[in-house]
């Protein structure tokens, strides 16, 4: 559905002048909108697992393994693809300030 929305994008044309004009804008970023929604497509449809704001019919549970990566995304040669990284630690610094974050709230309840 995606590829017929960026082959129905080519046909896509704006009346008037560029200047104060929405609408031309609107077109000349259509194009990169259509390549991040492929891309939020092919990761979703890649995430064979239900988490968070992502319910599949198909795959209804968790899958602790994709739990443990990062979908990654990307263009090569105009077509995009998707790969895995393993999610890295967090910083030490960082995640001092989430655990004093979480002691201020236990201490305000």
């Amino acid at each position: 559905r995606v590829q017929e929305l960026r082959e129905r994008s080519k046909r896509v044309s704006v009346r008037g002048s560029r200047l104060f004009n929405a609408g031309w804008h609107t077109t000349f970023d259509f194009g990169n909108m259509l390549t991040v929604c492929e891309a939020i497509v092919r990761c979703a449809i890649e995430r064979r697992e239900s988490r968070g704001a992502q319910w599949r019919e198909d795959y209804p549970n968790k899958d602790e393994a994709l739990g443990k990566v990062n979908l990654i995304a990307y263009n090569d040669g105009g077509q995009i693809h998707v790969t895995t990284a393993p999610i890295l630690a967090m910083p030490a610094e960082l995640a001092s300030l989430f655990e004093e974050e979480a002691a201020d709230v236990g201490r305000r309840a």
